[in-house]
Formats: C-alpha cells, sequence, structure tokens
C-alpha cells in the first residue's frame, strides 16, 4: 500500500506517516538514529496490536459464552418438558422416567444449578430402587463420574474471576467429594447384593478406576481388596455357568489394565513393547515399566485365565483369552511366558501353523491397522 507523507512547516518537526491500517506512526527528523525509530515503531505496533487482540479474544469469550447459555437453557427447558409428560402421563414407574430425570439432573448441572441436580439425581434413585431390576449402582457411578468433569465456562468471567476461577475450582471440588461420597454409598449397597451379581461385580471394578483415576491410591487398595475376596468366592462357587465365568474373567482383565496399563487387545500387533525395569531404577522411560507394575498386571491376568479355562475348549472366548494373553507377554517382552501361552493355544487348535494360532486380522480401513 502506497504511504502518504504529511507536509511540514518547520524543520524538526515530527513527520506524520499514514499506514492505512487505522495507525500512525512517528519518524524522526533528519539527524536522528534510525535504529531508536524503528524500535520505536515496532513497540508501538506490538502493544496496539496486543491491544486489539485482548479486544477480540474478550469478544468471541462473550459469544461464546453467550450461546453456551443458550444451550444449556434450551437442553433444560427440554428435559424438564420431558419429565413433566410422563408424570401428566402417569409413567412415574418406569426405567424411562429415570432416565429422564437423570438427564433433567444433567441439565441443571449445566447450568449451574447444583442444588437441583442433586434433588433430582436423588429423586431418581429414589425411584429406581423400587424397580425390579434396575441398574441402582450403574446410576450411581455414571453419576458420580459425571461430577469429575471439570465444569466449563459458560458465562462471561469478570477480572477477578478469570485470575484464578476460585467460584469454578470451589464447585469442582465440592463436586469432587460429592462424587466419592456416591461411590462409598454404592459400595455400600452393592456389598447387600449377592457374591454372583452382576451389579456388584461390575460397580466395584468401576470403583475401582474411579478411585485410580483419582489418584486416590489408599481408597482404591481397600476396594481392591474387598474384590479380591469377591473373586475368591466366585472361585470356589461350584455351579459357575459359563457366562459367569466369563464375566468374572472379563472383569480381572479391567483390573489388570488399571495397575499395569498396556494397550488394548486390537492394538496388541501395532504397539512398540516395553520394557520391565527394577523399581529400584531412577529413571523410567516412556517406554518401559516397573517390575512391581507388571507384576501387579500380570496376577489379575492369570486370574482371568483361570476362569476363562472353565470353559469348554472349543469355546471361542477361551481361544481368544490365550491368544490374547500370549500377545500380552509380547507386549512386555516375556518370551517364555508367550510360549508357555502359544503352546496352550496350539492345543485348544490343535494346530502349529501361526497362521491359524495368530490369525491376521482385516484391516481397518479407519486407521491401516488390524
Amino acid at each position: 500500500m502506497p504511504l502518504t507523507t504529511a507536509k511540514s512547516s518547520k524543520k524538526n518537526k515530527v513527520e506524520q506517516i499514514d499506514l492505512g491500517f487505522a495507525r500512525t506512526i512517528s519518524v524522526l527528523p533528519k539527524g536522528s538514529e534510525p535504529k531508536k525509530s524503528l524500535n520505536s515503531i515496532r513497540i508501538r505496533m506490538k502493544n496496539k496490536s496486543r491491544i486489539a487482540f485482548r479486544s477480540l479474544l474478550l469478544c468471541s469469550m462473550a459469544l461464546s459464552s453467550h450461546h453456551a447459555l443458550a444451550d444449556n437453557l434450551a437442553a433444560l427447558q427440554t428435559a424438564e418438558a420431558s419429565v413433566k409428560t410422563f408424570e401428566s402421563k402417569g409413567q412415574t414407574a418406569s426405567p424411562s422416567y429415570v432416565y429422564q430425570l437423570i438427564q433433567l439432573a444433567n441439565a441443571y448441572k449445566a447450568n449451574d444449578q447444583r442444588k437441583e441436580a442433586d434433588e433430582t439425581y436423588r429423586k431418581a434413585i429414589e425411584i429406581g430402587s423400587t424397580i425390579k431390576n434396575f441398574d441402582v449402582p450403574g446410576t450411581m457411578m455414571n453419576w458420580a463420574k459425571s461430577l469429575t468433569y471439570r465444569p466449563k465456562v459458560t458465562r462471561f468471567m469478570t477480572p477477578a474471576e478469570s485470575k484464578d476461577y476460585s467460584g469454578l475450582e470451589i464447585a469442582y471440588r465440592a463436586d469432587l467429594q460429592k462424587a466419592e461420597e456416591i461411590v462409598a454409598e454404592g459400595l455400600k449397597l452393592v456389598s447387600k447384593l449377592p457374591t454372583n451379581s452382576t451389579q456388584r461385580l461390575s460397580f466395584m471394578v468401576s470403583a475401582i478406576g474411579f478411585y485410580k483415576s483419582l489418584g486416590k491410591q489408599r481408597e482404591m487398595y481397600i476396594v481392591l481388596r474387598s474384590f479380591d475376596a469377591l473373586i475368591d468366592a466366585l472361585g470356589s462357587t461350584p455351579k459357575l455357568s459359563n457366562e459367569e465365568a466369563a464375566r468374572v474373567a472379563k472383569s480381572l482383565i479391567a483390573v489388570s489394565q488399571f495397575l499395569c496399563e498396556s494397550p488394548s487387545n486390537t492394538e496388541y500387533t501395532a504397539m512398540a513393547t516395553k520394557d520391565i525395569v527394577q523399581d529400584s531404577e531412577p529413571f523410567l522411560s516412556p517406554s518401559s515399566i516397573r517390575l512391581s507394575k507388571f507384576k501387579a498386571g500380570e496376577k489379575y491376568e492369570l486370574r482371568a485365565i483361570t476362569f476363562y479355562d472353565k470353559l469348554p475348549e472349543s469355546d471361542q472366548r477361551r481361544i481368544a483369552a490365550h491368544r490374547r494373553l500370549a500377545k500380552w507377554y509380547a507386549f512386555f517382552k516375556q518370551t517364555d511366558q508367550e510360549k508357555a501361552q502359544t503352546q496352550i493355544l496350539s492345543k485348544l487348535l490343535h494346530s502349529t501353523d501361526k497362521n491359524v494360532l495368530f490369525p491376521a486380522k482385516d484391516p481397518c480401513y479407519g486407521c491401516g491397522r488390524g
């Protein structure tokens, strides 16, 4: 863009140059230091750019906050209308009504109406407890997990609020405390259920993962001890059905994943392996894992296999379990254990052909992996 210079009547008067960007900069008269002039120009341009950027950012936050509030309000109105529809039709003793109450509680929570959210959740649990086979523990766990999500900024904050997000942090900490209380209530509830209850087993596994995600090691290991006792009781059950055995095995593998992170079954062939290092090793690289963590995970992997081995030899779940465990050991470079599982797999399939033992999967067209 061409520059235009305003004429000056005085020799030493500072001339003005209009850049055409609604910005005016100064040029020092003849004999002055050009470097200093350029630095002055850069500083002024930077300061004005920062002011403009901050203004745009504040406007953007205000607009996004307005839209978020509008969306949350619309969701709340929809949820309230759905609940009223069920109530007007007298359908308040159904699982669908309880589900709608939970949706309404979530809508209240999204609108920072925590008291109403808690009251609505309590109402849903109370009604759900009267419905036969309704998964009350599962509903409690899902609500507890939702309380652990950090609240989003849904309104334009004042400078004081945006400085440390103190209001949001206080609300978040209160939600976390409430979530832990709900999980504790759920653990008491499921302890009264039969040993082979699916809800009891599922809730305990979820509780272990819940406490681990919050870094509550003490609470996690308390639940883990109760879980171990439950598994021992199930293992000594003489007439455990195939479905029950498979369900227990899956829960054991889930716990193993909590204690010893490893890729999911579909990723073993695509992921790099990990080295096992002693606990005394001061440095832990991303491609290594401490021996104690590996042993903890292995303990539950092997217990899972004992339950899978209760299934018939031709059961595909039993075959898949040994195939998975062989790959699990390979991931951690445990060659001897990998070979042992491969031999068991070979006996189950009556073959030593590698393509039969570990058949190639069709590629995933989304990522290119099996």
